[in-house]
């Protein structure tokens, strides 16, 4: 394993082990029942235990992207059609195998981030780095996305001899 896939693989178990822990923490420091919903008509709250989602839906992502980067041909599905010749068959896996793996660590942080958050605004304010958080973590993995998409189209085309 090189050191990139190191620090990528590192930084997507770290993220979804710190998901778990803020989950765990808050599960023992708030009420029975917290804030899970804000809107312009107030305050939702529900059931602490509804902390345990997003950690759950991280550690579930982090097993089955860990399946797609591992296979021979990654198994991505992008929003185009690619053909995949001998000529260009290793770039594109590579960029594959990469772009799961980039997204993955993004993952496991930004699901952290989030769950942190979560666990700010449990008490019924909704803390100022909520919104910030949500929005740039859509925007990076949506710019991860399309960097990657374009990529390993630009890697699957022929090449003119």
């Amino acid at each position: 394993m090189n050191s990139r896939r190191a620090a990528l693989e590192s930084l997507a178990i770290l993220g979804t082990l710190a998901q778990i822990a803020i989950a765990a923490w808050g599960l023992g420091t708030l009420p029975d029942s917290i804030a899970v919903h804000f809107g312009p008509d107030g305050v939702g709250y529900g059931s602490k235990l509804s902390l345990l989602l997003l950690p759950a839906c991280g550690a579930f992502t982090y097993l089955v992207s860990g399946f797609a980067a591992s296979s021979a041909q990654p198994r991505v599905n992008l929003p185009m059609k690619i053909t995949i010749t001998p000529e260009n068959r290793a770039a594109v896996n590579a960029l594959k195998r990469e772009m799961v793996l980039v997204t993955k660590a993004a993952l496991g942080v930004g699901f952290a981030a989030i769950e942190w958050q979560l666990v700010s605004s449990a008490r019924g304010t909704l803390s100022p780095g909520f919104i910030p958080t949500i929005v740039g973590f859509s925007v990076l993995v949506l710019a991860l996305t399309t960097a990657y998409t374009v990529a390993i189209a630009k890697a699957a085309k022929p090449r003119p001899e």
